[in-house]
C-alpha cells in the first residue's frame, strides 16, 4: 500500500520486508522496520495528526506507528482476511475483514468489530468521508 501524510511524507508497505517506507518531502528516504515477522504488510493509512496505520495481513494485526513508537491490534477473529484500512477524521481507524464478513475500527486503542448486513458479505475496500461515515465495497 501506499499513502501520503497531510504535510507531504509518502509511507508505503513493504510486504517481503516487514518494514514501512518513508520519503520526507525533502526526498530523505527511510526504511522502518516494524515488530511483526512474517506480517504480510499490505494497505497503510495516514491520520491526519500523521499517525500511520498499517494492516499486517499474514500476521492478522493492525498497526500503528506514532512518535517512532509502533502499536499492534491481534484482529478479533482468526483469519480475518485483513484487507483494506482507511481513517477517519476522528483518527479512528476502519478496516475490512474478508473472511470474517465484517468491518472493524480501531479507535483509543480499543477494537470493534461490525457485523454487516448480509451473513456472506465480503468487504475488501474501504473509506470514510469528511463526516465519519463509513463506506465499504463488497466482493460477496
Amino acid at each position: 500500500g501506499i499513502a501520503v501524510a497531510p504535510d507531504g511524507t509518502v509511507w508505503a508497505t513493504l510486504q517481503n520486508a516487514d518494514a514501512l517506507f518513508r520519503i520526507m518531502p525533502d526526498g530523505q528516504a527511510t526504511t522502518i522496520e516494524v515488530p511483526l515477522r512474517q506480517a504480510g504488510l499490505s494497505d497503510i493509512a495516514v491520520a491526519p495528526d500523521g499517525t500511520v496505520w498499517f494492516l499486517a495481513a499474514g500476521a492478522n494485526q493492525i498497526g500503528r506507528y506514532a512518535g517512532g513508537r509502533f502499536e499492534v491490534f491481534p484482529a478479533p477473529m482468526p483469519n480475518a482476511g485483513l484487507t483494506a484500512l482507511a481513517v477517519a477524521p476522528d483518527g479512528a481507524a476502519w478496516f475490512t475483514a474478508l473472511r470474517a464478513h465484517r468491518l472493524g475500527r480501531v479507535h483509543q486503542g480499543v477494537i470493534t468489530e461490525f457485523a454487516l448486513p448480509r451473513s456472506d458479505a465480503r468487504p475488501f475496500s474501504i473509506a470514510v468521508d469528511a463526516d465519519n461515515t463509513v463506506w465499504y465495497a463488497d466482493n460477496g
